[in-house]
């Protein structure tokens, strides 16, 4: 598998959310953040998701969702 590169379109996808509905490439219509992490509950994991959502109103501010 070849990997992504920043700039990279997207290649397509489906995956559960956490909601229970399906996150696909259909849904993307701007610039998107994706964040993958290996384990639940990891505190390496949790730091940086914490961190995704500390600057949230800064990627909105540059054009990301």
């Amino acid at each position: 598998m070849t990997q992504l590169q920043v700039g990279d379109t997207v290649p397509e996808f489906s995956l559960p959310s956490t909601s229970g509905s399906h996150f696909s490439t259909d849904a993307i219509a701007r610039k998107t953040i994706l964040f993958f992490y290996p384990l639940d509950l990891s505190s390496s994991c949790t730091i940086e998701a914490r961190g995704f959502s500390l600057a949230h109103d800064n990627f909105v501010e540059l054009g990301y969702e």
